[in-house]
């Protein structure tokens, strides 16, 4: 049922009508700057026909309906993912969460249905340090315990050296996409300015601009 979710998916024409071509579709766990990325791994097709066939399989030959938990700055992407999956019956009811009341509901286990959740969005290159917070059902927006993950997440921490990272790396993102719990949706490339008064930024791959200011040099 997860699978045909991801498959009535349109990522591409969210990416390029809702945001404006400001993100590509994504399917890796990890980032490009992420020990053991893999650049082969590519997001599922918009397939609703498929989608509609694994819902039969599943026994939701009609669909079904569910929850969409989302903060209120993320309705209008909410809304396109509600639209793309109404094609193949699948019915969202969008739950509009203000800012302190989403930070609750998600620290005390409160939503139920499906919910937006960021994979990575800083600079780290060892990958278990990068995902912790999401993946880790230990961490505050780990909301969900995928079978092996907190496990290898531990270990991780043991690498000796980048090699053995990568290789837990990549078994991290097998493990998450192999277990169909997260949807991948997009990676974001925000866009940012700078003042005459820096000499020389350039962004850290895998890093949100407001992040890694120690690589700036500013005019004295």
């Amino acid at each position: 049922m997860r699978a045909a979710v991801s498959l009535a998916i349109d990522r591409k024409s969210i990416c390029d009508k809702i945001l404006f071509g400001g993100a590509e579709p994504w399917a890796e766990i990890l980032n490009p700057y992420n020990l053991g990325y893999d650049p082969t791994v590519k997001p599922d097709p918009f397939d609703p026909e498929k989608a509609k066939a694994l819902l039969a399989e599943a026994g939701y030959p009609q669909g079904f309906a569910a929850d969409f938990n989302c903060s209120v700055t993320d309705k209008y992407l909410a809304e396109a993912l509600q639209a793309s999956l109404a094609q193949v019956g699948i019915k969202l009811d969008i739950k509009l969460f203000e800012g302190g009341a989403w930070f609750d509901a998600v620290k005390g286990r409160k939503l139920r249905g499906m919910a937006f959740r960021g994979s990575w969005y800083d600079a780290e290159r060892h990958p278990g340090a990068d995902v912790l917070d999401g993946l880790s059902s230990k961490a505050l927006w780990g909301y969900v315990k995928i079978p092996g993950v907190d496990e290898a997440l531990d270990a991780s921490m043991s690498a000796k050296n980048d090699q053995e990272a990568a290789e837990w790396g990549r078994k991290i993102s097998k493990l998450v996409r192999s277990d169909n719990y997260r949807v991948m949706l997009w990676a974001f490339h925000d866009s940012y300015g700078m003042s005459k008064k820096i000499v020389e930024w350039e962004p850290q791959l895998g890093s949100k601009p407001g992040t890694r200011f120690e690589y700036m040099k500013i005019k004295q």
